[in-house]
């Protein structure tokens, strides 16, 4: 499959790729993960998410199903979390969670990929040498993965248009920083589709079906910005009392500005950083897809 060459400021370092096979693979992600992946057709996309036994998200996952097994998408922070949450499971399951031999991702506009190359929405397109991906939430963008190895230079941080395009859309991608501290829900995931509330049992689950069946959370996900152009990924946001009320789930950069997605407690108002610095309510939900 041809694929154009990759431009270095839309090169996603901080995202890696993970491969899971072999026989009882499906049944072990439909029990760690909170999407029905029983359901999941060869050559679907699925965002999801892997909890531990209170609930709260280990680690987010972009499942892509082919016809010999699993890759598994995350934030590259997040991969010791990941690691030590399931060894135990994967060791009793005799299954083995490796990396991928797609090393290297980028990001193209939909218009700008070749024909042979047309993924669905919310699906892939495998090739011998690629895989694209099309998120459901983000149709306007693919992302290519290629067996190269990543040379883009741009370091952990990887692409900030592309993670902006996502903090706009609300779509979390956890880091070690805040693995095991939200639900599902407060991250914004139900949203996005990624969780099924019939799908029966699996880790975490009577405390996120509790969660829904209340019908309140105490805190939510927000859109916020500040002048600031560098916010840590994790960092606290506190009130006018410098009261504790939230944190930064992922930071970015658009136009000059910090674009940061937060958990913070319902009903609060106003958002400051531990500086001093007030942070305002983000309200023009338009990011260009184009590479900055």
């Amino acid at each position: 499959m041809t694929q154009p060459a990759a431009h270095p400021s839309r090169t996603l370092d901080h995202l890696v790729m993970l491969r899971l096979s072999g026989e009882g693979a499906e049944d072990f992600l439909h029990n760690y993960t909170t999407s029905n992946i029983q359901a999941l057709e060869v050559n679907a996309l699925q965002t999801t998410s892997c909890c531990n036994r209170q609930g709260r998200v280990v680690a987010d996952l972009d499942i892509f199903k082919e016809e010999r097994g699993y890759r598994l998408v995350l934030h590259r922070n997040a991969l010791s979390s990941l690691q030590r949450h399931l060894n135990i499971f994967l060791r009793l399951a005799r299954l083995t969670l490796e990396a991928d031999a797609f090393v290297k991702s980028y990001w193209l506009r939909f218009d700008q990929i070749p024909s042979t190359a047309l993924p669905k929405i919310g699906g892939g397109c495998l090739g011998e040498n690629s895989l694209w991906l099309r998120y459901s939430y983000l149709p306007e963008v693919v992302v290519c993965w290629t067996v190269e190895s990543a040379e883009s230079g741009l370091g952990e941080d990887g692409d900030r248009s592309f993670q902006a395009l996502e903090i706009v859309r609300q779509r979390s991608r956890i880091i070690e920083a805040n693995s095991g501290k939200f639900l599902p829900q407060v991250l914004g995931f139900e949203a996005l589709g990624a969780i099924d509330y019939d799908k029966g049992c699996y880790l975490g689950q009577e405390i996120i079906a509790r969660t829904h069946s209340q019908g309140k959370l105490k805190s939510h996900s927000i859109v916020l910005t500040c002048n600031s152009t560098k916010v840590p990924e994790g960092a606290p946001i506190l009130d006018q009392t410098e009261k504790l009320i939230g944190r930064i789930i992922n930071s970015s950069v658009d136009d000059g500005k910090s674009l940061l997605l937060a958990v913070v407690k319902t009903q609060t108002r106003d958002f400051y950083l531990e500086e001093g610095t007030r942070l305002a309510v983000y309200s023009n939900h338009q990011v260009s897809a184009e590479a900055r």
